[in-house]
């Protein structure tokens, strides 16, 4: 999956090569199971799943985030919330 993420990252997104690499280390690490799923789907179908945490959701965090950095985002507020939510202050 891993090659798929970068791909992805540097084809569809942009993203230059060692963020493109940053960036999918940092979601490869993710270890809650809805937000892995959530990764897997969006790898395979570019599908955004609304996963949510201390009333955020990584669908409308895409209206400031693209989807990948919105799951890292969710998974923060659900590993770090205080941190996160000072983050992510203004992103509602």
């Amino acid at each position: 999956m891993e090659e798929a993420i970068i791909r992805i990252l540097t084809e569809e997104l942009n993203y230059k090569p060692e963020t493109a690499g940053k960036t999918c280390r940092d979601l490869m690490d993710i270890q809650d199971p809805e937000i892995r799923e959530a990764l897997h789907t969006w790898v395979q179908t570019r599908e955004m799943t609304p996963v949510s945490a201390e009333g955020y959701d990584a669908v409308s965090l895409t209206k400031r985030l693209r989807y990948p950095s919105a799951l890292l985002a969710i998974e923060m507020l659900r590993t770090e919330p205080a941190r996160a939510k000072q983050l992510l202050k203004g992103f509602r």
